[in-house]
């Protein structure tokens, strides 16, 4: 298992009340929260889950000192503060607020702390004090958002990965949302001593992170891909130890094809450690997949591709066991509709469903529970089935 403190080389969560962000650690770490920017030097060594307050020591610069916990700015600034009955005599005209914009600006250069700054505000708004007590509350939680100073470093989870990257960019991932996910790791069924197959191009690892959360000291996972390289960022990200990367083979779809097909194969399981170290390492690799696939048929096949995904099963199908499972996303329906009809016609892939995900989140507050105005359209297609065993015609 990875170590629960901080180490150089580790990925790191930064968390600001609801903003996350995903940070790798290096000797002289320095992240950027919007404009500011935080020195990270202090967190090395330290548990995750530790919350740290932003100290400033310059312009837009701070430094983190331990603490405690988060202090909430609304709640420390109300106490005091007297509440009018009602707003109705209260305009949104932009001249409620002495200061000038520059001053406000000048004010967080300064070096004072966010609740020093709000307190500033509050003295020189002319209306805050006629708002009603609920309207208050609602200004200064706006205004903790800009001037939070506390963050927590958080270790990093599959669904904290997932999440930051849809928000980043959902293009890059195909829109492979969390629930989506758990939906494609509940349907291939995967178990800790399984071995599996997962063709990925696009996704930036995420599949390929998810199914080895899940594998144990005897589990192996296959991870084809069709370039050079292989996105692994996802997997990066989730600070695996060795010993649980060991568990992972990627290889390059064509190099690990043509070595099954070669007629002249070699025989021998293990070869001579002299000739394997000569090999790449991409040619090791593929070697120890192909050996793999040569003794035993896999668990689960899942494709997460954004190639047009009918060829990529058949190549990858017959390495699959009788009575497992066969999971195909992608962004867009159409590919996955030739490919339902495409192994309806074989006769030996059954229940095959064709399913698209959908969410919804809710926010929960005391009398102001609804659902979410924004929300993503959708999370990709899943195609799901199991392979049977093709029944001999000619005994009939």
């Amino acid at each position: 298992m990875s170590s629960r403190n901080v180490r150089v080389g580790d990925y790191v969560v930064i968390q600001r009340q609801c903003y996350t962000k995903l940070h790798k650690m290096t000797q002289r770490s320095m992240a950027s929260l919007g404009k500011d920017q935080l020195e990270l030097d202090n967190i090395i060594g330290k548990p995750f889950w530790t919350t740290y307050k932003m100290e400033g020591k310059g312009k837009r610069l701070f430094k983190l000192v331990e603490c405690d916990g988060a202090e909430s700015l609304a709640e420390q600034l109300i106490k005091d503060v007297t509440s009018g009955t009602d707003n109705r005599n209260i305009f949104d005209d932009n001249a409620s607020q002495s200061l000038s914009k520059d001053e406000i600006v000048g004010l967080r250069d300064s070096g004072l702390s966010g609740q020093e700054i709000v307190g500033q505000l509050i003295e020189n708004s002319k209306t805050f004090h006629d708002k009603t007590e609920y309207a208050q509350k609602k200004y200064l939680l706006k205004k903790e958002k800009k001037y939070f100073e506390y963050v927590t470093i958080r270790k990093p989870t599959l669904r904290l990965v997932s999440q930051i990257m849809f928000r980043q960019d959902p293009g890059k991932i195909m829109w492979l949302r969390m629930d989506t996910i758990s939906q494609i790791t509940t349907a291939a069924g995967i178990h800790t001593e399984g071995t599996y197959i997962v063709y990925e191009s696009g996704c930036q690892g995420l599949s390929v992170a998810s199914m080895l959360n899940y594998l144990g000291e005897d589990g192996n996972l296959i991870h084809i891909h069709p370039g050079n390289i292989p996105q692994k960022q996802a997997v990066l990200a989730m600070n695996f130890d060795p010993q649980h990367l060991s568990k992972l083979t990627s290889v390059n779809v064509y190099s690990l094809l043509r070595m099954l097909f070669q007629e002249n194969k070699c025989e021998d399981d293990e070869p001579a450690k002299d000739n394997l170290a000569k090999k790449p390492r991409w040619e090791q690799e593929t070697e120890k997949a192909a050996r793999l696939l040569r003794n035993r048929k896999v668990d689960g096949l899942v494709i997460v591709a954004r190639e047009y995904p009918a060829s990529i099963v058949m190549a990858l199908l017959p390495y699959l066991a009788v009575s497992r499972p066969v999971v195909v996303y992608s962004s867009v329906r159409e590919p996955l509709l030739d490919l339902y009809l495409t192994l309806k016609s074989r006769g030996d892939v059954v229940g095959l469903r064709l399913t698209e995900t959908w969410l919804r989140s809710h926010q929960v507050l005391p009398d102001r529970s609804h659902p979410d105005i924004l929300m993503s359209g959708s999370g990709g297609y899943m195609l799901t089935g199991t392979l049977v065993q093709r029944r001999d015609t000619s005994i009939i």
